[in-house]
């Protein structure tokens, strides 16, 4: 009859209770509620399937067949359904209770004692929080090698170089690779790889330093040879040789996920910012004071969600009227926001001497018109917004240069007053000060501008977008209030040594075009340092300190009559970097 539904055992009762075995209990299609055993043996099976993604190997289980044999010993002949077989083990456990439960030692063809919880930990510490990890052994898929899971309020406080040791496992494949990828005149006092590999991982403690900085520092000083930071081929790891991170809301729904934790950043950064203040700030955020009438700022503050530990770091942040107290995810951005607050609370607490101020701002009409030229290939603006833009920047940097006298932090009331009190003394001549230092930086740009347009210096067109770059990258939008004084003073002179190149350039192009080219190469070096610092959410003092080296080798190449703080040279640079 035809699609009628019929019982095979009676027809062929060897090949019902071999397809019973097989689907019902090797591959878990079990109807009904699911025995003791059957969890028990599907949550082995799974834990050594996951060895086996954490070894790297696919030989560690055991296969089917030798399952089904398991069970094809055990269970007799005739049985080929979940009724008859109920039946039976119901009798058969009374006498072998743990009759069908398979063992850790029957599954794996081999032990994997390799791999341990210290090699291969199902979590992992970075800075005060902790990171649930996976495996998976799968080249070509997306999710081979290892996965961090960062709840979305985490993202900004995972430390990229931590994640760069993966885990203990995974380390020595990854520093083979390295030691076997540098250039040939470099790999050949490395050798044999695998004794130097060994002689390393003996060292090495994994840290918040960055993997190829530290291995570098090992092998200097084993073998005397210095590895420069740019032979370390770290483009071209494997996927499986690079941490993985998952990126969870609160309902643990993946939002994203990649290999490049700088670029999660920059695409869920914000929203990670927003969503830890959201968490943390419950209980710690007020906002609408006009005076410092709260208590003593701490350093970090402790809150918990969901069961997690949280460090949040406080800050005060300016609501434009008044100012607020908030918790961000990183030290950095606390302190770039409470010196915006604090600024504010500065212009609270003295609000006649920034009236005044705004009055009086020396050379006021002259620096507008001068500043409203680094807008002008945008169009023409409008006088009125122009004046406001100046005047915005140059009372922040008067007040940051008032008030910002001492390098030690801010965090209660006495300390600000204190603080308050030397501004309103200091605020007259640091007004005359910076507006000094401003309008000569605008003239020099405008002088600089005249000349970048004479039909005398257009022949040289590599120069000339060498040049006009400088100046952005020197003169960006708001870079009188961004800007440190300290740095801000020497704008002039690199204006100055951007004419004088001009006035060269003519004599010798070829060795402008030099300069340029290795210039070029530090520069984009920095830049790119820069963007991982900021995706990670870090200030490095270093770094900023070889960006103006950069403009002083500029002065000491091209206008060495101009003063420079200190001499200089590529060398100088090289050595810098390789300590950096």
């Amino acid at each position: 009859v035809p699609r009628r539904r019929v019982q095979y055992g009676p027809i062929a009762p060897r090949e019902a209770w071999e397809l019973f075995l097989r689907g019902a209990l090797v591959a878990g299609q079990y109807p009904g509620s699911v025995p003791s055993f059957l969890e028990h043996n599907r949550r082995l099976i799974a834990e050594v399937q996951e060895l086996e993604h954490k070894s790297r190997r696919h030989d560690v289980l055991v296969d089917d067949e030798a399952i089904f044999a398991f069970y094809a010993q055990r269970v007799p002949e005739g049985i080929f359904n979940a009724v008859d077989f109920e039946k039976w083990r119901r009798q058969a456990e009374q006498g072998e209770p743990r009759l069908l439960f398979l063992t850790r030692e029957f599954l794996m063809r081999h032990t994997a004692e390799q791999v341990t919880e210290a090699q291969f930990p199902d979590a992992m510490v970075v800075g005060m929080q902790t990171y649930d990890l996976t495996y998976r052994f799968e080249p070509g898929h997306v999710l081979d090698g290892v996965t961090m899971i960062v709840p979305l309020h985490l993202l900004n406080q995972v430390d990229e170089n931590t994640c760069e040791w993966l885990v203990p496992g995974l380390l020595r494949d990854k520093v083979t690779y390295l030691i076997k990828g540098l250039p040939k005149n470099l790999r050949k006092n490395f050798v044999p790889v695998p004794q130097v590999v060994t002689t390393c991982l003996e060292i090495l403690t994994p840290e918040a330093t960055p993997l190829i900085q530290a291995l570098s520092h090992v092998l200097f000083k084993k073998t005397g040879v210095e590895v420069p930071h740019d032979a370390w081929d770290v483009a071209d790891l494997p996927s499986h040789l690079l941490m993985n991170f998952r990126v969870v809301d609160q309902d643990h729904h993946e939002i994203a996920s990649g290999r490049d934790l700088p670029a999660l950043r920059s695409q869920l950064g914000i929203k990670a910012r927003k969503t830890f203040s959201e968490a943390a700030s419950v209980s710690f955020e007020r906002k609408g004071f006009t005076g410092w009438d709260f208590d003593v700022l701490p350093e970090q503050v402790e809150v918990r969600r969901d069961g997690r530990r949280l460090i949040g770091y406080p800050a005060i942040v300016d609501e434009g009227k008044s100012v607020g107290l908030t918790l961000l995810d990183t030290e950095t951005e606390a302190e770039a926001a409470s010196r915006r607050g604090l600024r504010r609370l500065l212009q609270l607490a003295l609000p006649e001497q920034m009236k005044f101020l705004a009055r009086n701002l020396a050379g006021f009409n002259d620096m507008q018109l001068r500043y409203a030229l680094l807008g002008e290939e945008g169009g023409r603006q409008d006088k009125a917004a122009v004046a406001d833009r100046l005047r915005e920047e140059l009372i922040t940097a008067i007040c940051d240069r008032a008030f910002f006298v001492e390098a030690d932090p801010v965090r209660d009331k006495k300390t600000f007053e204190t603080r308050v009190a030397k501004a309103k003394t200091r605020l007259p001549d640091v007004a005359q000060e910076v507006c000094r230092i401003a309008n000569a930086i605008l003239s020099e740009h405008q002088t600089l501008r005249l000349r970048l347009g004479q039909s005398n210096v257009a022949a040289y067109p590599r120069a000339l977008a060498d040049i006009r770059a400088q100046v952005r990258e020197l003169m960006p939008s708001g870079f009188l209030a961004s800007v440190a004084f300290d740095r801000l003073k020497h704008v002039p002179r690199y204006l100055e040594a951007m004419s004088v190149r001009l006035n060269k350039i003519a004599s010798n192009p070829e060795r402008d075009a030099n300069w340029q080219s290795q210039l070029a190469r530090y520069w984009q070096t920095y830049q790119s340092k820069l963007k991982q610092d900021r995706d990670r959410g870090i200030r490095n003092p270093k770094l900023e300190e070889l960006r103006w080296m950069l403009e002083e080798l500029r002065v000491s190449l091209w206008a060495q009559q101009l003063k420079t703080p200190y001499p200089v040279s590529f060398k100088r640079i090289e050595k810098y970097w390789s300590e950096l």
